[in-house]
């Protein structure tokens, strides 16, 4: 193997919106020891736990790959939720090198990363996820402001997963921004503040029971993506 291989904390942003944030050794590989390859050794805390249908398997699959790929130079030990730290914790588990990958959501502590909170707002997402992926991906390894809020935590974007923008689902249509008006929609804290711009009615509901509060009424619709949506085989329900 010929070359240097430079080792920096790695940020990897899963938008709708997710990120991981990696914090990396560098790795200086040279000719005269390509024989004897040194092994890294990565803690990877995630937001998430292995049984989530969506995320978990993402995750999983991900950090399988990583080690294909590199050839078995990374070496990824799985963290869940709280085994390293909470979920609002993953940028200074990075900072602190408590953890070598975090997986970060902006919207879980916008103060810590704004810009990146940015990517959340609605009605910008691309529809398709390749296209998300892409664009997310350029901000952080081409846009100077998205590298720089991530310097502070002496960590580098490592790269994007996605699971689509979030959705409405119910038994309301919204066709225009007018038919939000007085609906009760279920959504995580952030977006329902911006739903209530337009006349929606924000609501707290665990995901667990997204389908229950539908179906008797509580809500009329709710907000998660469409990926979550399929795991959990909500279109068993569309007679709701």
């Amino acid at each position: 193997m010929k070359g240097k291989y430079k080792t920096v904390p790695w940020v990897v942003l899963g938008l709708c919106i997710f990120s991981f944030a990696l914090s990396m050794p560098s790795l200086s590989v040279t000719e005269g020891a390509a024989a004897e390859k040194k092994v890294f050794h990565w803690k990877v805390s995630s937001y998430t736990n292995p049984g989530n249908k969506s995320l978990g398997m993402a995750q999983l699959w991900w950090a399988d790959q990583v080690e294909k790929r590199s050839e078995g130079q990374i070496k990824l030990k799985m963290y869940w939720l709280d085994e390293l730290c909470g979920a609002k914790e993953m940028m200074m588990a990075v900072k602190s090198r408590l953890a070598e990958v975090v997986t970060h959501v902006p919207s879980y502590t916008p103060g810590e990363t704004p810009i990146w909170n940015s990517a959340y707002l609605p009605f910008l997402g691309a529809q398709r996820l390749d296209h998300c992926v892409a664009v997310y991906n350029r901000l952080g390894r081409e846009s100077k402001p998205f590298a720089d809020e991530l310097n502070k935590f002496e960590c580098i974007f490592g790269g994007a997963f996605d699971n689509f923008g979030y959705n409405l689902m119910g038994k309301k249509p919204v066709r225009s921004l007018n038919d939000l008006k007085g609906v009760r929609i279920r959504a995580v804290p952030d977006l329902g503040e911006i739903l209530k711009q337009f006349g929606a009615v924000p609501m707290s509901v665990p995901v667990t029971e997204m389908y229950s509060a539908l179906d008797t009424g509580i809500v009329d619709l709710v907000a998660h993506s469409r990926l979550t949506f399929i795991s959990i085989k909500w279109m068993r329900f569309r007679s709701i």
